[in-house]
């Protein structure tokens, strides 16, 4: 959590953090044609989203350049990014 902090800290020091929150392992999917209700925590899928954050950055290089610096890479993890719909 230290590594965590730190990193989110120098984020914010940057006036790069933006919103993000921590999801909880439950859920529900809805599913099909016929929006069929599967209900979480999804234990058996390979990857899972344990949270998001948002970056602010000037690009979609920067943010993944920044997104470098994130501690889940220690723990084997992985960061999908996105740019906003609205920058386009």
């Amino acid at each position: 959590m230290l590594k965590w902090r730190k990193w989110l800290g120098e984020l914010e020091d940057r006036k790069k953090l933006g919103s993000g929150e921590r999801l909880l392992a439950g859920g529900t999917v809805l599913s099909g044609a016929k929006k069929e209700l599967i209900h979480g925590p999804f234990l058996e899928r390979m990857e899972t989203i344990g949270g998001y954050q948002v970056i602010k950055a000037g690009s979609l290089d920067e943010a993944i350049e920044t997104a470098r610096g994130c501690p889940i890479f220690e723990s084997g993890g992985s960061v999908e990014v996105r740019e906003p719909a609205h920058n386009r």
